[in-house]
């Protein structure tokens, strides 16, 4: 049977190692300022547990606001003498601990507390030094734990300190012994059973201690405690008071109004020399036996298991959160990248390297030709001549080249400006849109960042052309060349009278005309420094020549692969260089909220949550 709870805490001892990763970033990320209190208190849990051999120990603390007497009552459990009574101490930073003889090995006892320091206490004195370190807890035997009953032998009492107390570590102090203990003594002057710290402290000791007891000190007598007891019990069912407060339900499925109200609960007389024969219980065992007599091995397991069913609770709906805005970034950023995608091909739209296409017709024609031809070496004007002799008919394609190339050399822009300035417009195009779409609202695109993400897109070097593009030009010309031998010796003349002109490749540009007919030429090297150059005359001169040149499905093909393979260039550079300028916000939503991450929490929830109170210890 132990074999088997040491193995399903192995289990849970992982699951909370993978939440204690993840967690409290995700947790300030999407829930700032709460307090994973579950996850906390299942670390101690197991890790406690794990750390000892045998029968693990149980820790009952007293807890409660200042003045209800948690120190009278330690003293007289322990034996141990610590200021108490009227006296003022600092707890915030000197909790008292007392351990039975069983646990004074301070490296047996360390591990229980993982959070803690632990330091001998010497005496009672030791508890109002200033300046002590938080996390310090002052420890000393107590062998008369070990005579209140079978269990005083694993029980360790701790004395902590007041939650309501004037120094704010006072709570914080409070917070860690709440989140450790597996027995908790709510001590409460029955007066102040209705003080609003008061009951959000009991709903808190209801919902994370595994065994609650509830003590109403300094009561005139038995009618006023059980009187202010049943009044309180009645408000937990309130759903304009306090019904709220005590409606979360625990790993055992009982709600926190329900743990309320089956606590035992015990009433001590207000008294000049108080004892503990003087603490009465309403119905049943007396506060010692409830201390002792507990089994160490189930109410642990119980206490993991409540702890393990409440950071499942915070896991669980963390992760619905975190996959809640992970499916709303994603969608934001899907949109910008659609947008992205249509812009790059309305960019590659504007134009089509129509030189490039010539100069791979006239590099295959020029490898078909004979080698005498091939280094031919002439003036221009004879070339034409021989052209016409020769060739006749295609020498007028040739001469109608040049002269268009003659007419439109004056109207010259650099090709890359023309990219860049359709680019320029694009960009202001998608930033306006973004900037008034409501889902966008939380990315923050206020004018002067709008302003850097498109100095950023046109200040990053443009793509580079296609190989594949490039492939399929080639194959496109080696096949018209060889399907059109005649008209394909032409070629290398209409390319030297390019290249005498001072121009290297033709490229329509589109985007003034709207048709690869058009009325507008880019000239100049594919990619580098081109120039663009406006003619009326481009209309009639290339489609003539590509009509009789049968030339104008491969112009299709061609033209199809360019704007696919251009248009996927250019989205990425707008997604790389303008959406990842503007989309940070949901890039940093998408990268805290990664699937595999998401995947590991989902995992570890599901092994907490078949963590029930029975658990191993029901088998």
């Amino acid at each position: 049977m132990y074999d088997v709870v040491m193995s399903r805490l192995a289990e849970i001892t992982k699951a909370i190692e993978t939440l204690r990763l993840e967690l409290p970033e995700m947790g300030d990320w999407l829930e700032p300022g709460h307090r994973l209190e579950g996850l906390e208190s299942c670390d101690r849990r197991v890790r406690a547990w794990s750390a000892v051999s045998g029968e693990p120990p149980l820790v009952a603390a007293l807890y409660g606001p200042t003045g209800a007497g948690k120190s009278t009552l330690f003293k007289l459990l322990s034996g141990i003498n610590v200021p108490s009574g009227e006296q003022v101490r600092p707890m915030s930073r000197s909790c008292a601990l007392a351990v039975p003889p069983a646990w004074a090995d301070p490296a047996k006892l360390a591990p229980v507390f993982p959070t803690a320091e632990l330091v001998p206490m010497g005496d009672g004195a030791a508890l109002l030094a200033p300046g002590q370190p938080f996390g310090r807890l002052h420890a000393a035997v107590a062998p008369s734990l070990s005579a209140l009953g079978p269990g005083g032998s694993s029980l360790l009492l701790v004395d902590a300190p007041d939650y309501n107390g004037v120094d704010p570590g006072n709570a914080l102090r409070a917070e860690e012994i709440l989140l450790r203990a597996e027995i908790l003594v709510f001590v409460l002057q029955v007066d102040s059973y209705l003080v609003a710290r008061n009951v959000e402290e009991l709903a808190r000791a209801a919902r994370l201690a595994t065994r609650l007891v509830v003590v109403l000190t300094k009561a005139r007598d038995s009618l006023q405690a059980w009187m202010a007891w049943d009044d309180l019990c009645r408000r937990l069912d309130d759903p304009a008071g306090l019904g709220p407060m005590f409606a979360d339900r625990r790993a055992d499925g009982l709600s926190c109004a329900e743990v309320v109200r089956s606590a035992p609960v015990f009433m001590w007389a207000r008294s000049e020399r108080p004892e503990l024969s003087g603490i009465m219980a309403r119905e049943g065992s007396s506060l010692v036996d409830r201390l002792a007599g507990q089994e160490a091995r189930k109410v642990a397991w119980e206490g993991v298991a409540g702890a393990a069913h409440e950071a499942a609770t915070d896991a669980r709906r963390l992760l619905a959160k975190a996959l809640e805005a992970s499916e709303a970034a994603g969608k934001g950023r899907a949109s910008l990248v659609a947008d992205a995608r249509e812009a790059g091909a309305r960019v590659a739209g504007r134009e089509f390297p129509f030189g490039a296409l010539m100069q791979a017709l006239v590099k295959e024609a020029r490898s078909a030709l004979p080698d005498w031809w091939k280094i031919v070496s002439v003036p221009v004007d004879w070339l034409f001549g021989t052209v016409k002799t020769v060739y006749g008919k295609a020498s007028e394609w040739i001469g109608q080249v040049k002269e268009m190339v003659v007419q439109e050399s004056a109207k010259s822009e650099n090709r890359e400006d023309v990219e860049r300035r359709v680019l320029s417009r694009e960009a202001d195009a998608l930033l306006d849109s973004w900037r008034s779409r409501p889902d966008l609202a939380d990315l923050g695109l206020e004018s002067s960042r709008c302003a850097r993400a498109r100095e950023a897109l046109l200040a990053a070097p443009l793509p580079g052309v296609s190989q594949e593009w490039e492939a399929t030009l080639r194959d496109e010309a080696r096949r018209w060349v060889a399907d059109n031998p005649g008209l394909a010796k032409g070629l290398p003349v209409i390319s030297d009278v390019v290249m005498a002109a001072g121009f290297g490749l033709l490229v329509i540009d589109l985007g003034f005309s709207g048709g690869l007919f058009g009325t507008a030429v880019v000239v100049g090297k594919l990619g580098t420094g081109g120039v663009i150059a406006g003619g009326a005359g481009a209309l009639g001169i290339w489609g003539r020549f590509l009509g009789e040149a049968n030339m104008e499905q491969m112009l299709r093909r061609v033209d199809a692969t360019w704007r696919k393979t251009r248009a996927s260039d250019l989205s990425a550079h707008i997604e790389r260089h303008l959406v990842g300028a503007v989309a940070a916000p949901l890039d940093a939503v998408l990268g805290r909220a990664k699937p595999e991450r998401l995947a590991a929490i989902g995992e570890a929830v599901r092994i907490l949550e078949t963590a029930g109170p029975g658990g191993p210890m029901g088998s």
